[in-house]
């Protein structure tokens, strides 16, 4: 009979111990998943950054799988390059080491209090009305239903003798037999893809290698710690699983790629390829010297049995991670190789498409492949002749990267326009106009880092002034790109709240996008031609602009008036008249870059306005 209770609370312990996990992990996605998928989406090419959202978004959603999918699903729809990708699923496994730890405190006397919070996170669950509050009654929930869960395996584990002598003994001659550490490797990956979570294993297992105080004498008990129930796994053995349930936890980013992308499968085999060096690496070494590093793990836990599991899953990942940071270029190109892109399919891989920066030397790689037998003086006029003659292909590759840049500018807006219109935005369309944001931010810095090679040349010195102001000129797109992203928020908030637009505002914000358009294709052709009698056309179109959104502020108090329109969908129509607007300011900025460095020549006009009508009110009388 105590073997059968035995084995139910085991079985009762590991079912509560999932479900802790599961409705913790479950509320603080709920409660931080949009912050944590901006933040995925919005992730630079810094590769540190991106092992530090890695660890963050893992130790905020509990999970480093739901981090590993998401990332999967976002480099599936372009959102998200494959060295951004490698960078956060790397983060992503140190980050689930740190919850690991809470599983080391199950032996302590303060996991009673740990347990104790559940009643608060259910009353605060049940009773409350606001969502924030019933979503952190949910995680004390689950924070106390995991320490509940690994009391409840501890006493199943070692409430009898002949259970807890059963494990312990089938450990220690696993770990003894020749092949034994290889079988416990394989024992955690098919523990971890059978419940879907290494963090759950990984915790299960540093439970499992405890001391258990106990006052009962008639328990088995330590032969070098009298009142201690000896650990059911040995620590070298639980080492061993737990390098294997970083190995099983691949499975799920795998099955989430079949069908996807070619890139979201290359995400996907990313992960796993880190996790077999890994694997190779570390379990040959486990192998012959798995002795010395328990002994050296215990050392630093203090003979804290599973502190010591604990601190060898977390050296493992900073290892692996200290390793492959650096090579993370290659890997990516490697993976490329291995799985490349079928017939006809398009890389959604940002990249520039007129600048080859690997083909284009700077003037000191062109100085340094002159014949020898040339003094310096005749080597540096012979480079400043080959950059001459190369110097016109650099500035038009520099121009048509720049149109590149504001046609993908230009067609986001369009698409979160429509969206806004529409009143709706699916996920395609979400995801579609992120990628191609992605693509701006990363052409903006590109053109900016080739600029920045040649405009401090004095070969350049003619086209010094041209390439200062093309940096404000790219700045200028990508800030259009951002306004795009506005009207992309615009467009969520306004399906959240079912809110959409009459058919007379539909028709004032697009003939107003239309003049914007027609004022973008004029602002590329006048810097393209560098004709600066075209600006009239361009002050032209600001005006008109001006008068617009003037008039449809009219148009629109109008419709209030007759109640065609409401109060919530007047704010959004003025938010995106406001957008519109700037947008215009940009472009503004952009035709005038012909005439001056920066090409601010609307901040300017402006200023001089301010000064007028200032002088204006000082030359009239004042009555009162």
């Amino acid at each position: 009979m105590d073997m059968f209770r035995s084995i139910s609370l085991l079985l009762a312990g590991i079912a509560v111990f999932l479900l802790g996990i599961k409705l913790m992990s479950s509320a603080l996605q709920s409660g931080a998943g949009r912050s944590v998928k901006k933040a995925l989406a919005r992730v630079g090419d810094n590769r540190f950054a991106g092992v530090g959202l890695g660890i963050g978004a893992t130790t905020v959603t509990q999970s480093s799988t739901a981090v590993t999918v998401m990332v999967v699903g976002f480099v599936n729809a372009g959102v998200m390059s494959l060295v951004q990708a490698a960078a956060i699923i790397k983060g992503a496994n140190i980050g689930t080491t740190l919850t690991v730890f809470m599983g080391s405190f199950g032996q302590f006397r303060i996991s009673a209090v740990f347990m104790s919070f559940g009643i608060v996170g259910i009353f605060m669950y049940m009773l409350a009305r606001k969502e924030r509050i019933r979503l952190i009654g949910q995680i004390i929930t689950g924070f106390a239903l995991i320490f509940i869960g690994m009391e409840l395996m501890s006493l199943g584990l070692r409430r009898d003798p002949v259970i807890n002598e059963f494990f312990t003994n089938a450990f220690i001659s696993v770990a003894q037999n020749p092949a034994g550490p290889l079988l416990l490797f394989l024992l955690g990956v098919i523990i971890t893809v059978i419940f879907q979570s290494s963090t759950a294993v990984t915790m299960m297992v540093v439970n499992m290698a405890s001391y258990i105080r106990i006052a009962n004498q008639n328990y088995a008990t330590c032969t070098c710690c009298l009142g201690y129930i000896a650990p059911v796994i040995p620590l070298d053995a639980a080492i061993l699983v737990i390098l294997g349930a970083n190995l099983g936890t691949c499975l799920t980013a795998i099955i989430v790629s079949i069908g996807a992308s070619q890139n979201a499968k290359r995400a996907a085999f990313i992960h796993l390829s880190t996790d077999i060096f890994g694997f190779i690496l570390f379990l040959p070494i486990l192998w012959i010297f798995g002795g010395y590093i328990s002994n050296a793990l215990l050392f630093i836990a203090r003979g804290n049995n599973s502190f010591a599991a604990s601190f060898f899953h977390l050296f493992y990942n900073l290892i692996i991670i200290a390793i492959l940071i650096g090579f993370i270029h290659p890997l990516v190109r490697l993976v490329t190789k291995i799985i490349p892109n079928k017939p006809g399919e398009l890389s959604t891989e940002p990249q520039l498409y007129f600048i080859n920066e690997k083909a284009t030397p700077n003037p000191m790689q062109i100085a340094a492949i002159m014949p020898d037998g040339q003094n310096e003086t005749t080597a540096a006029i012979a480079a400043a002749e080959a950059i001459a003659e190369i110097s016109p292909f650099i500035k038009d590759a520099v121009f048509s990267e720049i149109v590149n840049m504001a046609q993908l500018a230009h067609q986001n807006l369009d698409a979160s326009l429509k969206a806004v219109l529409a009143g709706n935005v699916t996920a395609e369309e979400k995801n579609a106009i992120i990628s191609t944001e992605q693509k701006i931010n990363y052409i903006n810095k590109g053109i900016g880092r080739h600029l920045a090679k040649f405009s401090n040349d004095a070969v350049f010195l003619e086209n010094k002034k041209i390439f200062n102001s093309l940096h404000h000129v790219i700045f200028d797109i990508e800030r259009i790109g951002d306004h795009a992203m506005n009207l992309l928020e615009e467009a969520e908030e306004m399906k959240r709240s079912k809110i959409v637009f009459s058919e007379p505002a539909v028709k004032d914000l697009e003939n107003m996008f239309q003049t914007i358009s027609n004022m973008l294709h004029l602002s590329l052709e006048i810097l393209e031609t560098r004709d600066s009698e075209k600006l009239d056309d361009i002050s032209k179109f600001r005006k008109q602009i001006n008068e617009s959104r003037r008039d449809f502020g009219f148009n629109h108090i109008d419709r209030l008036n007759r109640g065609e329109c409401n109060v919530e969908a007047g704010l959004h129509f003025y938010v995106i008249m406001s957008v519109l607007e700037r947008v215009k300011d940009h472009l503004t900025n952009i035709a005038y870059s012909v005439k001056t460095t920066k090409g601010a020549q609307y901040e300017k006009l402006k200023k001089l306005s301010k000064e007028r009508i200032k002088q204006r009110s000082k030359d009239k009388d004042v009555y009162w």
